[in-house]
């Protein structure tokens, strides 16, 4: 009868030893899983915000380009908007583009020298941007 105890109490043990590396490792790999969930949002968001600064200088210099060139010059031109994107404003001779950050929204602004009228969508993704000079300002169709 003896025998069956120490075989009983060495399978409970190893049960439980089992189920500690088991639980260990659960809690390793959560860990593991919430660190780089974290680190992939935060790359996304540096992400965007590049995309965002070099669609808004190459918009800029193509506005200045078409300014300068006068009536009636048109340009038409891809750009690509980011998915942290929330939208777009155009105020005289700034463009701003509403972005959602780590803490909320934050507007990121570029500005051009003549007056700028007209609207742009504010989904991500590819825009098809035309550009025309008016007397004095450039007009902004997202088509």
């Amino acid at each position: 009868m003896g025998g069956r105890r120490v075989f009983r109490t060495r399978s409970a043990q190893s049960a439980m030893e089992y189920l500690l590396v088991v639980s260990f490792a659960f809690i390793l790999l959560t860990l593991i899983l919430v660190i780089a969930y974290s680190e992939s949002a935060r790359f996304s968001l540096q992400v965007s915000t590049a995309q965002i600064q070099r669609s808004g200088g190459e918009l800029v210099d193509a506005i200045n380009t078409v300014y300068y060139a006068g009536p009636p010059t048109k340009k038409t031109m891809q750009v690509q908007f980011p998915k942290h994107l929330r939208g777009v404003r155009i105020e005289n001779n700034t463009i701003i583009f509403e972005m959602l950050g780590e803490s909320g929204l934050y507007d990121y602004a570029v500005d051009a020298y003549p007056n700028v009228t007209g609207s742009m969508r504010s989904h991500s993704g590819l825009h098809l941007i035309t550009l025309e000079a008016i007397n004095g300002s450039v007009r902004i169709t997202d088509t």
